[in-house]
């Protein structure tokens, strides 16, 4: 019998809209099962480890084939570093990533011009935000945790006046100078 650990039995469940994974471990170095999954709209990956034990997916290019996705969160892939994968992934409503401290180029969702939610919550490796300057269209946005951040500049171009969002993990500083803007910041 086939096993969840590597994740083979996935691939016989074609017709899946969502998917939430939450692992202890996984022995596979892969995502692969997400090509006969071609109707996911929310895919959820969070793997957790204790001691010695590494998450070992380093590469997302899979995810691209995933045309109806709507949501993708992806927490503790410990040896992942790039995500160019989601430039591509333009019908993301929602796309979030936490505890992926080797993430430090996010140049990739420049691209999701239209996206609504991004979260990135304790990726440790974070430094420059300046590609989120590029989202006209947020609404939330979440930088908890990411403590090496030193410039957040780049979010005073996201939003016009009369524009409404919600801000997490950004200094209070930065909020000013949004409502000083007339960007209504909602408290949270």
């Amino acid at each position: 019998m086939e096993t969840l650990l590597s994740l083979k039995i996935l691939s016989t469940l074609n017709s899946l809209d969502y998917l939430s994974l939450n692992c202890d471990y996984l022995y596979s170095k892969n995502i692969d099962f997400v090509d006969s999954m071609p109707n996911l709209s929310v895919l959820s990956l969070h793997f957790y480890h204790y001691g010695d034990t590494v998450h070992m997916i380093k590469d997302i290019s899979k995810l691209a084939v995933l045309s109806k996705l709507k949501e993708l969160w992806i927490s503790r892939f410990d040896s992942l570093t790039n995500i160019s994968p989601i430039s591509t992934m333009t019908t993301l409503n929602s796309f979030g990533m936490s505890f992926c401290h080797t993430i430090s180029d996010i140049s990739p969702v420049s691209s999701l011009t239209d996206l609504p939610k991004l979260v990135f919550y304790h990726c440790d490796s974070l430094k420059n935000i300046s590609p989120i300057g590029n989202l006209k269209n947020l609404e939330y946005l979440s930088l908890e945790g990411c403590k090496n951040i030193s410039d957040y500049s780049p979010l005073l171009s996201c939003w016009e006046a009369g524009d409404i969002v919600e801000i997490n993990g950004v200094p209070d500083s930065v909020k000013a100078q949004l409502r000083d803007k007339g960007v209504i910041v909602a408290k949270k």
